[in-house]
């Protein structure tokens, strides 16, 4: 599992954590590793490459932290929403709290972008999102393509 912090508009106000779980086939689950996360120098901001094939699918938590990273009550975050932007790419089904969401490949390769809302009991509106790039998977079967025939030389 790895952590993605989202920032809010206030930064003494509680995080919201979002933890991607294994990446699994969606047909014949298997775990497999899919993020690689960048550190800035000189800051405590991590840039996530978030990398699964069109086969696959990877469950994302949301949780929230305080600003020493102490949990907060799951029942601060009321209305959470998940959107993307290219929902040829990515399918996102949340359950029904909001707290999951599972993201699988539709088939297209491309990229897009997971943004999840959400307010926490004071008002106060938190928001972040996650690039996810779906990459081709291992082939299955390969074609011979014949060219138009010509006369020898």
């Amino acid at each position: 599992m790895f952590e993605f912090l989202f920032r809010f508009e206030r930064c003494r106000r509680p995080r919201l954590v979002l933890t991607i779980g294994p990446v699994s086939e969606q047909a014949n689950p298997k775990p497999v590793s899919g993020v690689v996360a960048f550190h800035r120098p000189h800051s405590t901001e991590v840039d996530i490459v978030f990398q699964m094939t069109d086969s696959q699918q990877s469950v994302l938590t949301l949780t929230a932290v305080d600003k020493r990273g102490n949990p907060v009550p799951a029942m601060a975050l009321t209305g959470v929403t998940w959107s993307t932007d290219t929902p040829a790419v990515l399918k996102l089904t949340p359950d029904a709290t909001g707290a999951t969401c599972t993201i699988a490949s539709v088939g297209p390769l491309g990229t897009a972008t997971v943004t999840v809302n959400a307010s926490l009991t004071d008002g106060t509106a938190a928001t972040g999102s996650l690039a996810v790039t779906v990459v081709s998977g291992a082939p299955v079967s390969i074609t011979v393509v014949p060219g138009a025939p010509t006369e020898q030389p």
